[in-house]
């Protein structure tokens, strides 16, 4: 048997799958082993990251709108709260959110009664939000880079590990799934394309987050024991600056590819016919993204010095092709029309700005630009970042009736991805804008040239306008899930084999094993149907 080419067997039917709730709603909670479950519990804590992350930006960039001087923070913590905004960002909204998504509809696409592992999925839930409790106590008592209490640094180091290996746990769970899974007739070239870049994303982040495990370990060894290797806390972020830059941060945006490609030919009511090509942009994306080696920059004596690289410059220029490529791939199936529902609505928005981003990074690396250090590297994250919170509300919106059983409101589906859009293309054009007039990509760091300040004065303002969106969306999603009303399996008409069960799914997911003929089985046989009739 290939993995390649032959699906294995699913396991028991839905009739078969053991009993839970026997021991109240706490154990099910604390002791589950329903993927379904986990995934909701992951959404919903990465929501909280997001907000406390986001936060965090919007204290740093009204700060830097006084580029005078420092006058709302303290200079002390201005490099802690660098690292808990940017790295917050990605362990614990980015990852965890698409990872909670994951859990709950790749199972159901690939026909699987269950996702793979699902107590070390639970596992890795507990032990990812105790590690961000920690993370976050590491800051309050002083420590994280740049921190001035040595044993709150140590704290956080250890949880920073903590939290990465809890969602390396987690990935595992969701790429065994879509390789030893799928069911009868589902070869990896049918696998649904959202599945399918979880799978890419996942073997991405297994190949590269171990090695920032790895630093983080010596990086510890070295604070705790001496600070012989690389100096004091201030040294600390440097050694983990390739985590939140290109092209490691790409690695967040992979599955914004794949929800895009799954939603857009569901509301243009058309086949992708392109399933293959797709899979290899998505493929190619992932390539381009694996960012492990650009961590031996900051060991150089001018870290600036990786924009000569010219593998560097390769993938930061080549990002943007595969982004351009399935957007190009999913606007083809539109040629009949399109209805203006919101997941298609979020899925465009979160393309486009994942355009803007990619083409933001490909100017980055020019060399002659002189854009190293400056803020233009800020203004690029918050473009990736905000085109993985649009994608994520819009996966939501469009799984909802799986996720949790019902039909969300149109209306603040379609309003929430607008505003999170502007907000991060405010945010990431007032950035890249004050990078180009040469402003130091540190808050402490001053700069007096014309128009600066009002710039970062924009940029504050859509950091907040992107926090006014979240927390809208979060908002609208609270609201969704006390709804009553009854969900049909199918709302969408949607072409893959999560909408053949109920909303929300049985027990086991399928009454019966399904078989697939084809990548789009559900569409296939709607064909069918019309023909016939």
């Amino acid at each position: 048997m290939t993995i390649t080419e032959t699906a294995p067997a699913t396991g028991t039917t839905g009739t078969e799958a053991p009993a839970e709730g026997e021991f109240g709603d706490l154990a099910n909670v604390v002791g589950t082993g329903d993927g379904a479950r986990v995934g909701r519990m992951f959404l919903g804590g990465s929501f909280i990251g997001l907000v406390a992350a986001l936060a965090v930006g919007l204290l740093l960039d009204i700060e830097r709108t006084t580029v005078d001087s420092i006058s709302l923070l303290d200079a002390d913590v201005l490099t802690q709260m660098v690292s808990a905004h940017r790295i917050g960002l990605v362990v614990l909204f980015a990852i965890p959110a698409l990872l909670g998504l994951a859990m709950v509809v790749v199972p159901l696409q690939v026909g699987a009664t269950t996702l793979a592992f699902g107590r070390a999925a639970n596992l890795a839930f507990w032990t990812w939000a105790l590690g961000g409790a920690l993370w976050i106590a590491g800051y309050l008592v002083g420590g994280g880079p740049g921190g001035s209490d040595l044993k709150g640094t140590d704290l956080w180091l250890l949880a920073t590990i903590v939290v990465i290996a809890a969602l390396l746990l987690a990935t595992v769970c969701v790429v065994t799934t879509v390789l030893g899974l799928r069911t009868t007739g589902m070869t990896l070239r049918r696998t649904p394309l959202f599945s399918f870049s979880m799978l890419v994303a996942g073997s991405v982040w297994l190949l590269t987050f171990p090695v920032a495990i790895g630093s983080l370990l010596v990086i510890y060894i070295d604070h705790r024991y001496g600070q012989a290797l690389f100096g004091a806390n201030e040294a600390i972020l440097p050694q983990l600056s390739w985590l939140v830059s290109q092209p490691q941060i790409y690695v967040i945006a992979i599955p914004v590819l794949g929800i895009i490609a799954d939603v857009i030919p569901v509301f243009a009511g058309a086949r992708q016919r392109m399933q293959g090509a797709v899979q290899v942009a998505i493929g190619l994306f992932g390539a381009l993204a694996i960012g492990s080696w650009a961590q031996l920059g900051a060991l150089r004596d001018d870290p600036m010095a990786i924009a000569d690289d010219p593998l560097f410059v390769a993938m930061g220029v080549l990002a943007i092709l595969p982004v351009l490529m399935v957007l190009a791939l999913s606007g083809e199936t539109m040629r009949g029309g399109l209805r203006p529902a919101a997941p298609v609505i979020g899925a465009l928005t979160a393309g486009l700005v994942l355009v803007a981003a990619t083409a933001a990074g490909a100017v980055h690396v020019v060399e002659p630009l002189d854009l190293m250090g400056t803020t233009w590297a800020l203004g690029h994250l918050h473009l990736v970042v905000g085109s993985v919170i649009v994608a994520v509300f819009a996966g939501t919106w469009f799984w909802a009736p799986k996720v949790y059983g019902r039909l969300l409101v149109d209306g603040p589906g379609k309003l929430v991805p607008a505003v999170v859009a502007l907000g991060s293309l405010l945010a990431g054009a007032a950035m890249l804008a004050a990078g180009a007039l040469d402003q130091p990509d540190a808050p402490e760091v001053a700069t007096a040239r014309d128009g600066v300040e009002a710039l970062n004065l924009a940029g504050a303002a859509g950091v907040a306008l992107v926090l006014l969106g979240v927390l809208a969306g979060v908002a609208a999603l609270f609201q969704g899930r006390r709804s009553s009303e009854d969900v049909p399996n199918d709302p969408w008409g949607g072409h893959t084999l999560e909408w053949a069960t109920a909303s929300p799914p049985v027990r086991g997911n399928f009454p019966e094993a399904p078989v697939v003929t084809d990548e789009r089985p559900l569409f296939t046989e709607t064909a069918q149907e019309d023909a016939s009739a």
